[in-house]
């Protein structure tokens, strides 16, 4: 028996040419399992999944790492702090830029404390203005008696 394909000389009955190796009857030809195009999209789905995973862990984790630890930086330096005076009480604010506001004792209307849950606010109320909020403050309780005795 001689191959289709090359024309070499085989033996009967063979299912694969050992000269050039094609099958000889289209029954004996293993079949592939050939992916369909549903699949390869999925997989390059997939793909792009693990890609944005993979560049979220490298560049965004660490940026919000820095910007949470600048955040309680900020938090403990605190950009707003209070300074009682004879004349006056000073608030200075801001970390880069400093800024200095004066509120003399004649114009403070009234000098609370508001329960939050989980700190406690020192209001500080002037005639004409909106209130003056300070968050964080330790000894508030000695804070708001020494601005009371200033403004009596």
């Amino acid at each position: 028996m001689l191959c289709p394909f090359c024309s070499e000389e085989i033996k009967d009955g063979a299912k694969k040419c050992r000269y050039c190796g094609e099958f000889i009857d289209k029954e004996s030809k293993p079949v592939k399992q050939e992916e369909s195009d549903e699949s390869v999209k999925i997989y390059k789905k997939i793909g792009i999944i693990i890609f944005f995973q993979i560049l979220f862990g490298i560049i965004l984790l660490p940026a919000y790492g820095i910007w949470i630890i600048f955040l309680c930086v900020a938090r403990k330096t605190s950009t707003r702090k209070l300074e009682i005076h004879k004349d006056c009480v000073v608030i200075k604010h801001g970390i880069i830029t400093h800024r200095k506001e004066e509120i003399p004792y004649y114009k403070i209307n009234s000098v609370d404390i508001e329960n939050t849950l989980w700190f406690v606010n020192l209001v500080i109320r002037t005639w004409n203005d909106k209130p003056t909020i300070f968050k964080y403050i330790e000894k508030h309780d000695e804070v708001v008696a020494e601005i009371k005795k200033h403004i009596k």
